[in-house]
């Protein structure tokens, strides 16, 4: 069986509300403040540098002071500033 699901997206100046509608049933409400990143979701950072006194790297997410990664959360790779991995909140 085919489900139809549709769904509308509604931007305003300080949000984005989204609805999802399953065959003809309302299914989902979603609303993300601009520039507040919810917790659980999946970004983007680049290494800024390696702090080696601490074992770990900062790295710009994009908004705020940036993300701390310490040495064994990288996967066992050596990473250098500019790479690009994707993080959770």
């Amino acid at each position: 069986m085919n489900q139809k699901r549709i769904i509308y997206i509604r931007k305003n100046s300080d949000s984005v509300e989204i609805a999802a509608i399953e065959d003809g049933i309302f299914s989902e409400y979603l609303v993300e403040k601009e520039g507040i990143i919810p917790e659980g979701a999946v970004i983007i950072g680049k290494v800024r540098e390696y702090a080696a006194s601490l074992n770990a790297y900062f790295v710009d997410a994009g908004e705020g002071p940036g993300a701390y990664l310490p040495e064994k959360h990288a996967g066992g790779t050596a990473l250098k500033p500019g790479a690009v991995l994707p993080f959770i909140v």
